[in-house]
């Protein structure tokens, strides 16, 4: 049922970005930011795509951030606004900036407000804000008063107000109406992908099921863009909420490096046309991490303040992966590599990552198991 109505929003909302590029020399992946603009601005930095005055020095460099910029950290505002900046100086220079669309846009445009840092209300606030909180108080207060029996109606004093500030707060409706379908923010999120492609590379916030039926590029991103005209959406099945659509899923984050997991990854792989698919969406650790034989990369390196401060970016060179971590450049393991050349790459990350013990936990977690067998005593 969800293939069909894919296919209806795609003719329905014709994409504005076809999603798809070739001929890229240089990309630069950055993960999940959460509004954590110093820490962005750090990592671009080490890449090389930006100056010390954050102006776009990465020349035809293809930058690809992929998704979640609010939420948890202070600085959501800061970061889009650079973002909308570094845009338009890399078209002039022959490059791009491709901000994917993540959970936590969605979350923000359709009203789910739970990790909203309080700074992201308060540095959209200007002189008119205190004003703009008493009429909404007043219309929340007729709306009670209309909604509910008088005998139920709460004291409304000047306590009562206090109290409903907390949760309404000063830049409360300034955020609600940046976020909306056609505000500043919401307007420019609805005008990127959820999925992109660049020559051999998948980029997708989350992931995509390898074990689900296959959706075009296209027709994923105009369905995403099509639910987020309204952001009141809100059924466990739409794609921008369920828990296999690309902004959600973790299944090739933490699914066990099967054989058989391996051969659903090469098809979904081969039928877009790619050799690698990078997600974000999960932080394991302080730097990229390869699965599958690099056929997954894993680029949420907890980049904000919230997760550790994870500072790495994804480079891919002539369609060549490699990571540069803490300033420092790290070759990947070779495609197809196995578990020693992980082993090898991850330890050479632990002096550079802020918690090494991430790393130790991981391959502990991820040994392979010995299967110990009692030797042959020459019983008939």
């Amino acid at each position: 049922m969800r293939a069909v109505l894919l296919v209806l929003l795609a003719l329905m909302v014709a994409p504005s970005i076809a999603g798809e590029r070739d001929g890229v020399a240089r990309v630069v992946v950055v993960g999940d930011v959460h509004g954590d603009y110093e820490q962005f601005v750090r990592v671009l930095r080490d890449a090389g795509v930006i100056d010390k005055r954050t102006r776009w020095r990465g020349g035809k460099t293809h930058l690809v951030q992929i998704g979640d910029l609010p939420d948890r950290g202070p600085d959501t505002d800061r970061v889009i606004r650079m973002l909308k900046r570094l845009e338009k100086q890399a078209e002039k220079a022959g490059g791009e900036v491709h901000a994917l669309i993540g959970n936590h846009e969605t979350m923000v445009m359709r009203g789910d407000l739970r990790y909203v840092h309080p700074n992201e209300y308060a540095a959209l606030t200007d002189g008119l804000s205190r004003e703009r909180q008493q009429r909404y108080y007043e219309k929340y207060v007729d709306w009670v008063k209309r909604n509910t029996a008088e005998e139920d109606w709460p004291e409304f004093n000047r306590e009562y107000f206090k109290t409903w500030a907390k949760e309404y707060p000063l830049g409360y409706t300034e955020h609600r109406q940046a976020w909306a379908p056609d505000g500043d923010f919401g307007a420019w999120v609805r005008e990127h992908d959820a999925v992109l492609r660049i020559d051999d590379t998948l980029f997708v916030h989350g992931g995509l099921d390898p074990s689900a039926e296959r959706e075009s590029i296209a027709a994923i991103n105009a369905a995403v863009r099509a639910e987020l005209v309204d952001a009141r959406v809100s059924d466990d099945e739409s794609i921008i909420n369920a828990a296999d659509s690309p902004l959600w899923y973790r299944g090739l984050a933490v699914m066990s490096e099967t054989d058989a997991n391996t051969a659903l990854i090469e098809a979904m792989l081969e039928f877009y046309g790619v050799k690698r698919i990078v997600i974000a969406h999960t932080p394991l650790m302080g730097t990229i991490l390869p699965r599958f034989g690099g056929r997954v990369l894993l680029a949420d390196v907890g980049l904000a303040e919230h997760y550790g401060r994870g500072r790495a970016a994804l480079v891919i060179e002539d369609q060549q992966p490699s990571v540069i971590l803490s300033g420092e450049k790290l070759s990947l393991p070779a495609y197809g590599s196995g578990r020693e050349t992980l082993e090898e790459y991850l330890a050479a990350a632990k002096p550079l990552v802020s918690r090494p013990e991430k790393i130790d936990r991981y391959l502990e977690k991820t040994r392979p198991k010995v299967i110990k067998t009692s030797p042959d005593n020459g019983a008939q």
